[in-house]
């Protein structure tokens, strides 16, 4: 048996493996997913942020921050993110949701839990972030940085 060298699937490997890698050394440093990936779980269906750019009729807009000028040196945002509206990324969120194989109903009931205010609510939170995990590292390979993720 022969391997070829195929240097775009060790290209995709390598890219993979640094964002595992930033995520885990993220989430050390937090000291917890939520802490790392903040306002991430509120981008799914269902969250605060996305249920507030679809009620102010932005799903067409250009999904960067207007203090953030495409092509400037200091940007937080990904390259992607200057080429897609909110709701192209709501649709790459869902995708996204899709391909990890989540179970839906799980999702449903873990932002609910995460939403409600109560004494648990700090352990609900990390459980969801935790759980989405799969979907933000997924987002992160696809080519959104972490500030495109968890504002």
């Amino acid at each position: 048996m022969s391997y070829e060298y195929d240097p775009q699937i060790y290209a995709e490997a390598a890219i993979e493996y640094d964002i595992r890698t930033e995520i885990s050394s993220g989430i050390e440093q937090a000291g917890s997913v939520r802490g790392y990936i903040n306002n991430f779980t509120e981008n799914l269906d269902g969250g605060r942020h996305r249920s507030q750019i679809e009620q102010l009729g932005w799903t067409d807009r250009i999904m960067t921050d207007s203090r953030y000028p495409a092509g400037s040196e200091d940007s937080p945002h990904s390259t992607l993110a200057y080429t897609r509206t909110w709701g192209q990324f709501f649709a790459d969120v869902d995708q996204a949701v899709a391909e990890s194989g989540l179970d839906q109903a799980e999702l449903a009931r873990l932002q609910v839990l995460a939403d409600q205010p109560s004494f648990e609510q700090r352990e609900a939170q990390e459980a969801h972030s935790r759980f989405t995990l799969p979907v933000y590292r997924q987002l992160r390979i696809l080519g959104y940085s972490s500030f495109d993720l968890r504002r």
